[in-house]
């Protein structure tokens, strides 16, 4: 018959306290890398989904034009026509209230000065709670910079502090 002592058999039953804050520690860095991750692609998801909607509007002022061979003359006048070659209620009223806040979208035609003439689909990337819009999203966008010749209100190059997003229809 075999006799354990005791401190010899307690220190073989369960895990010590250092080995658990460990373990405890390791998980919370993962968890927290996970969280960072998560984030991070949240950001660009909505970042692609703003530049993929901005450039399905650029397409439809050119089916437009294909068909009417006419340019949006902007002003004041409704943007309806635009739901009969895409299926989008998104396009923003000149003062937009309630609902209306959460549609970013909007074309815009120059009609005086040097740029006269110049079509823009717009996006108003300004922070949103509701679309998820924030510094990291504008960030993400503007990565995109070149590969889609984004714009900013000025008609320059799009940088992540900006807060109007362009993409070209027409110069």
């Amino acid at each position: 018959m075999q006799i354990f002592h005791a401190p010899y058999y307690k220190r073989l039953r369960g895990f010590t306290l250092v080995e658990l804050l460990i373990t405890l520690i390791i998980i919370g860095i993962l968890a927290g890398l996970l969280v960072f991750g998560i984030g991070q692609m949240k950001a660009k998801a909505t970042a692609t989904k703003i530049i993929a909607d901005l450039r399905t509007l650029r397409s439809a002022v050119a089916m437009r034009y294909s068909d009417t061979k006419t340019w949006p003359t902007g002003g004041t006048g409704t943007w309806d026509w635009v739901k009969d070659y895409i299926d989008t209620d998104a396009l923003s009223s000149t003062n937009p209230t309630g609902a209306e806040k959460q549609k970013i979208y909007a074309i815009r035609v120059f009609q005086t000065g040097v740029n006269t003439g110049r079509m823009f689909v717009v996006a108003n990337v300004n922070d949103n709670r509701i679309l998820g819009i924030d510094d990291l999203v504008r960030l993400k966008i503007s990565e995109r910079q070149d590969e889609y010749k984004l714009l900013n209100n000025s008609i320059l190059p799009y940088i992540g502090t900006d807060k109007i997003l362009m993409i070209e229809i027409k110069k």
